[in-house]
């Protein structure tokens, strides 16, 4: 018996979410653009914190697209990460309400189409142009 329940302890252990460093936090601002069109400064403050400057969404605005620290850490609600949790798995029709093991959002990117997943829980499918 007190064989399983080491064993049963060194799983769980093993399949613990790592927690992002408050310095990995701090570290990162997400850099946004006043307008439409990326200025000068703008585009060098972007491309600094490792992100780049691409047209997204139906207006075609310039956006900073900035890789997140956490991105692919594993979450069971978008308060786990810097960015939103998204559903881990390429589901053809995920159903909500259930459970589910969710990844933190690569990039600062918001256009697309995810499945959110919060309280471990399929959440709805987004689409955002």
């Amino acid at each position: 018996m007190k064989i399983l329940l080491m064993i049963g302890a060194a799983f769980l252990v093993g399949c613990t979410t790592p927690a992002m460093t408050d310095s990995e936090a701090q570290e990162f601002t997400h850099i946004t653009f006043e307008t439409t069109k990326a200025t000068d400064a703008e585009r060098a403050d972007c491309e600094a914190a490792g992100g780049t400057v691409e047209r997204r969404g139906r207006l075609g605005a310039e956006h900073c697209v900035q890789p997140y620290p956490d991105a692919g850490e594993n979450c069971a609600s978008t308060s786990d990460c810097l960015g939103r949790c998204e559903l881990s798995e390429d589901l053809a029709d995920p159903i909500p309400g259930t459970s589910a093991e969710g990844v933190c959002q690569a990039t600062t990117s918001r256009f697309g189409c995810m499945t959110l997943v919060e309280g471990g829980k399929i959440e709805a499918t987004l689409c955002i142009d």
